[in-house]
């Protein structure tokens, strides 16, 4: 006898869905949803930019640079696809931008961290692992949100905003030095 066929992935999603809508909602879930993104998207300009602002960065989110004498230090935010996550990747580049090798030439103020090889860049970490690499702020978009309200998703943004910055603070300028003094020794 044969076994019963499991369901294609798409369909156990589509079930899943199903199953969740006629559910009896949690409390606080007849309130208005609230996209977490765009409130992260504040939270970060908010906290997280007044910080590095004060330590010389200029750009506006999610591309920052400090543009020295000696090197740029390069700081990009980029979103997960599938929402509710992020990762803060450092770069840096010598003071006159970026030359690729088929001839671009991308200057010292419009440089990111993305125009740089991914060798050559480094994500800050909230803790050990490469999952530590992913700031969380919500569930992915493909799943309900994990919070509802507006207070609580307010809470959430602030929580990944400031283990940005406890990231930040405890390996960003260790990294940018590291990486001057490979590049120096290197010339």
């Amino acid at each position: 006898m044969q076994a019963p066929e499991r369901p294609s992935t798409w369909l156990s999603g589509v079930l899943n869905w199903l199953a969740r809508r006629g559910r009896q909602p949690v409390q606080g879930e007849d309130e208005e949803c609230v996209k977490a993104r765009p409130v992260m998207d504040r939270v970060l300009r908010e906290t997280v930019l007044p910080e590095l602002r004060a330590q010389g960065f200029t750009g506006s989110l999610p591309h920052l640079r400090r543009i020295r004498s000696d090197r740029i230090d390069l700081i990009s935010f980029q979103y997960s696809r599938y929402g509710g996550k992020f990762v803060v990747e450092l770069s840096q580049c010598g003071p006159e931008g970026v030359k690729h090798d088929w001839g671009k030439e991308i200057q010292p103020n419009k440089v990111t961290a993305h125009d740089l090889f991914s060798s050559d860049r480094n994500r800050l970490s909230s803790r050990a692992g490469w999952r530590g690499q992913w700031f969380v702020f919500d569930r992915p978009s493909h799943e309900p949100p994990s919070a509802t309200s507006k207070a609580t998703i307010e809470a959430s943004c602030r929580k990944a905003a400031g283990a940005v910055l406890e990231a930040f603070a405890r390996q960003a300028e260790a990294w940018w030095a590291q990486k001057a003094g490979v590049t120096r020794a290197q010339q």
